[in-house]
This record gives C-alpha cells, sequence and structure tokens, in this order.
C-alpha cells in the first residue's frame, strides 16, 4: 500500500510536470510521434496507395473474388509496411555514412574499398537504432504471414 506521504509528494511532482512550455520545446515534442512513421496504420500518401493497389492484383490474381481481393489488399498492406522498414533501415544507415563514402568523385576501385568499409562501420554505428526498428520489422513480417495464411484458405 503506498503511503500518504509519498502521494502527496507525487501529487507535488505532477503540478511540477506541466510539460513543454517554450515554442521550440512544444513544437519538438509535437513531433515526437513522427520519427519513421512506422507506428501508423492509416493514413498513407497516394503513392502508398498506388503500390498496395498493384500489389493486391499481384496477390489476388486475375479472376479474385472480392472476399480473395479483400485478404490479398491485407497481405498488400502488411508487405508495403515491411518494405517500408526496410526502407527506414536503409536511411538510417544512410545517416551513419561518412561524406567520402557519399561522394562520387573517388576512383572506382578506392571508392568500392572505401564504401564497402565505411557501409560496414555505418551499420555498427546504427546498430542500437536498427535495434529499435526491428520490433517494427517484427510486426509487419508476423502480419503478413498470417494474412498469407488467411489468403490461402480463402483460394
Amino acid at each position: 500500500m503506498t503511503s500518504q506521504k509519498k502521494i502527496e509528494a507525487n501529487r507535488r511532482n505532477a503540478e511540477r510536470s506541466t510539460g513543454p512550455r517554450t515554442k521550440l520545446g512544444k513544437a519538438k515534442s509535437a513531433q515526437n510521434a513522427r520519427k519513421h512513421g512506422l507506428a501508423t496504420t492509416g493514413s498513407w500518401s497516394p503513392a502508398m496507395a498506388s503500390r498496395v493497389e498493384k500489389l493486391t492484383d499481384v496477390f489476388a490474381g486475375p479472376d479474385a473474388t472480392r472476399e480473395k481481393r479483400d485478404q490479398a489488399k491485407k497481405v498488400a498492406r502488411a508487405h508495403n509496411m515491411l518494405e517500408l522498414v526496410e526502407e527506414a533501415k536503409r536511411r538510417c544507415i544512410e545517416q551513419h555514412l561518412p561524406a567520402q563514402a557519399k561522394s562520387k568523385a573517388a576512383s572506382k576501385e578506392r571508392q568500392t574499398t572505401r564504401s564497402t568499409r565505411a557501409w560496414t562501420w555505418a551499420q555498427i554505428e546504427a546498430i542500437p537504432e536498427l535495434f529499435k526498428l526491428e520490433r517494427y520489422e517484427r510486426r509487419a513480417f508476423s502480419r503478413r504471414n498470417r494474412e498469407l495464411r488467411i489468403l490461402q484458405q480463402v483460394t
């Protein structure tokens, strides 16, 4: 059981923690959930919607019933989310690449050796961030596989 003294201390602390107070702090905290967009399940850009429709056509086949097409769309959305996670991982690693590895001015042999070495080090430096993205990848992978199993039953 929590003591009365602790309850009062928690209330005093809660009164003081009101969140960000400056415009900059409020603007920054408003963007907390928008780091990579992988936690969303709703609104997608028109390009993503187009990609999902193309994948739906591939997964459903030409003579699909309405039920099969609906299930194929679920598979396509999950597959698209998996591709988005892969893209986020690639961007994460590229952020850790040194400027020399990104430039195309170096000779072909030196650039290949440097870029391979740089890519390896970038991956190592990005491990903490990649580890955070792994959660989204696991979720998308599981969702896609589950929806694929259901699609096979519908067929």
